[in-house]
């Protein structure tokens, strides 16, 4: 029987190891373990077997509070054990990312507008933050947007440049950095997105030149021209996540590239909805397909098994984790029938393979 392991971010106290049987969709929980609340966005050690997590987590002063937690994973049974813990000195973390040689863990402090840098040791803990940077500024929304807000990091290719989208700042930020030390700098002026938009996830497609943007308070998605050189992003068409008849609450989240780069999917919390877009080969334009309900509430987060025949969602207000079969050839996604229940889930994450 084929099957997947899963690690599932809650807004509990629990990280979740999940079994898939890739054939069925079925799944079944394998083990837990207990962290500090908030265990929402997981990231995995690109050569080492380790987890980590962001713990939401904000103090009074809205200014820090947030934590940051390593875990050693068995590569068989995905079982987790804690290693440390380590203050993010940032407000709500809300994504994280490990770069591609393993040394550092870069945070988004989503409520206080900082992006954190922290150490990765030799055996996989976390050392206390090297690096703290403040966003400034705000935009157009009078409620969403009166401060920074950086959502998501996202390294390029090489790992030594790094994207942050800030939704409180309409702006899409590239850092350099140094691999050693985890030293970086504002590349280039940062890439404005359309006012009110606010850039929520970033999917980098090097190869086709493109970047795509997902924009949380207007339900978009933004086709950027890309340059891998220079990191330099220029904003082009936006098309909408949402049936044009929906009146409901505009909320995009989760914003993923087919392993096939033919099709992009994009999660409607409010709508409860993926939607799912076919990339022309040429100019990377979107055209919407279809879409599809997600058998749950508020659908935070979803993931693309590595082959790109199975999606798994996560709808946190209905405590479901849903899952779908995925045809490669034409995008389409086909409920399984399975679900299972997991409190709270806000993060999908397939585990490496061995």
């Amino acid at each position: 029987m084929p099957t997947d392991i899963l690690h599932i971010g809650t807004y509990t106290e629990t990280i979740h190891t999940l079994v898939l049987d890739r054939s069925t969709g079925a799944l079944r929980e394998s083990s837990t373990v207990s962290s500090a609340p908030n265990p929402s966005f997981l990231a995995y050690h690109p050569t080492l077997p380790l987890l980590y997590s962001v713990n939401e987590l904000r103090d009074p002063d809205e200014k820090s509070g947030g934590l940051a937690c390593s875990f050693a994973l068995d590569p068989m049974t995905g079982e987790l054990c804690p290693l440390n813990t380590e203050p993010t000195h940032g407000a709500d973390p809300c994504h994280l990312a490990v770069d591609p040689a393993g040394r550092h863990l870069v945070i988004a402090n989503y409520t206080s507008g900082h992006v954190s840098i922290l150490p990765i040791a030799d055996d996989g803990r976390l050392s206390p933050a090297s690096l703290v940077v403040a966003h400034k500024g705000a935009s157009v929304d009078p409620t969403r947007q009166t401060g920074p807000h950086p959502h998501q990091i996202v390294f390029d290719a090489t790992g030594q440049r790094f994207f942050v989208a800030d939704l409180g700042l309409d702006r899409i930020l590239a850092y350099r950095r140094d691999a050693e030390t985890g030293m970086i700098e504002p590349e280039n002026i940062p890439a404005a997105a359309l006012p009110g938009s606010g850039p929520r996830q970033i999917v980098l497609a090097p190869t086709t030149r493109r970047a795509y943007v997902l924009n949380e308070l207007t339900a978009t998605v933004s086709v950027y021209a890309y340059d891998p050189a220079t990191a330099m992003l220029g904003l082009g068409d936006e098309t909408p996540m949402l049936p044009p008849d929906f009146n409901g609450p505009k909320s995009g989240a989760e914003l993923q590239r087919a392993p096939s780069g033919r099709f992009l999917y994009a999660s409607n919390r409010g709508h409860d909805s993926i939607a799912t877009f076919a990339i022309d080969a040429d100019g990377g334009a979107l055209t919407p397909i279809a879409h599809t309900p997600t058998g749950g509430r508020t659908p935070r987060n979803f993931a693309l098994s590595p082959d790109g025949t199975m999606l798994v969602a996560a709808n946190q207000d209905s405590d479901r984790i849903v899952t779908f079969h995925v045809n490669i050839e034409t995008g389409a996604l086909t409920p399984t029938g399975h679900a299972l229940a997991v409190g709270r889930p806000v993060c999908v994450r397939f585990m490496p393979r061995p």
